[in-house]
């Protein structure tokens, strides 16, 4: 056990959670339910381990699919098979994780989905204009 964290948020399905991270942590913070225990100690604020993570680790290998986040419809979720990592490996990743990683993943996502509605930030690979007020 590395320490106990905050769920921040729990998705719709029941299957996954957000927890809060230390920042120094350079990994996903979306774990699938299975994968986490009930904290049981007396003081969770104790014994949290400094860890390291390379960020080449996580390459991206497909999407399988999106939807709307629990916290916006208009903002949406991927759920992201990654390279090289086990099936329980694989996260639901906001938006701006995956834009940030590679906009082409996306643009292609959509092609290839034409049916699939696109999360609201979307432009196409086209930069947003900016209105001046």
């Amino acid at each position: 056990m590395l320490g106990s964290f905050e769920v921040v948020s729990v998705w719709s399905n029941l299957r996954s959670c957000k927890l809060k991270l230390p920042d120094s942590w350079k990994i996903h913070s979306v774990f699938n339910i299975d994968l986490l225990k009930r904290y049981k100690g007396t003081d969770p604020k104790t014994q949290v381990i400094e860890i390291e993570a390379n960020d080449n680790d996580w390459v991206m290998e497909s999407m399988i699919t999106s939807g709307p986040s629990d916290d916006n419809p208009r903002r949406h979720v991927f759920f992201v098979i990654w390279k090289d990592l086990s099936h329980e490996e694989n996260t639901w990743e906001m938006f701006d994780n995956v834009a940030e990683s590679n906009l082409k993943w996306l643009e292609d996502y959509y092609k290839k989905n034409p049916r699939v509605q696109k999360d609201g930030r979307f432009t196409g690979g086209k930069k947003r204009k900016v209105s001046k007020k």
